[in-house]
């Protein structure tokens, strides 16, 4: 069924192999040469010829930032909203609050590997938006609050785009209590071990250790980069609540 819907619907479907790191030239073809088959070799269940998938549920009243109370100023592919992280430059009162959490976030997909978010993507706040709301559907109760979902692209390496990719760039403010525990999760590769030891096998199968260790790498990058800016800007500046 799923590739009658992929031939069906496949050529009508914009494709920029650049985007999915492929040298095919259209949806379908990479759909069907590349998708499908690393599928067949690495995912279905041999002695039942089944496949595991993940479903995503849409929540009630989550949504996404930019269309809440948080809203920061962004631009499409634009990475103008990188310069609030430079603490010459700082934070204005009013995003402060969207802008502090960002900053945990870029922090936690930068150390996961996860290319596939940004303010526009991916980024959601439970509540924050009255026009949203739909008459006779729960709403979120009490304030706004930020909410971590669809880690799916994790483990993708280094994400692309992300202000933390550059060693001893500008980007100096970070939240304390994160950090503290990538400081924790620092000593004897202890985030590879516990993030290996809990994969069930299937998947320490499909993402290799390399994925994992990597995983590691990156969060001594981003202790690196706080000790940088550490030697640039009192602590109170660079590590935030």
């Amino acid at each position: 069924k799923l590739e009658t819907a992929l031939r069906k619907f496949g050529p009508k479907i914009a494709f920029k192999k650049e985007h999915v790191g492929s040298t095919k030239d259209s949806y379908l073809e990479w759909a069907e040469q590349d998708f499908l088959q690393f599928v067949k070799q690495r995912m279905v269940d041999k002695t039942t010829n089944k496949l595991e998938v993940s479903m995503q549920l849409w929540l009630t009243d989550v949504n996404h930032l930019l269309r809440t109370c948080y809203k920061i100023p962004y631009k499409a592919h634009n990475g103008s909203w990188h310069r609030y992280f430079k603490p010459e430059i700082g934070i204005p009162d009013n995003i402060q609050i969207p802008l502090h959490h960002i900053s945990a976030l870029l922090t936690f997909d930068f150390v996961i590997g996860n290319n596939d978010r940004s303010p526009n993507k991916n980024n959601y706040v439970a509540g924050g938006c009255e026009k949203c709301r739909k008459k006779g559907v729960p709403h979120h109760p009490g304030p706004p609050d930020f909410v971590y979902l669809d880690q799916g692209m994790s483990f993708q390496g280094a994400p692309r785009d992300s202000p933390l990719n550059k060693k001893q760039g500008g980007f100096c403010i970070f939240r304390r209590p994160l950090i503290e525990t990538l400081r924790k999760l620092r000593q004897d590769h202890t985030l590879q071990n516990q993030l290996w030891a809990k994969l069930p096998k299937k998947v320490q199968h499909m993402l290799g250790m390399n994925a994992i260790s990597n995983c590691q790498s990156r969060l001594e990058h981003v202790l690196q980069q706080v000790d940088y800016c550490l030697t640039k800007w009192p602590q109170e500046t660079v590590l935030l609540p």
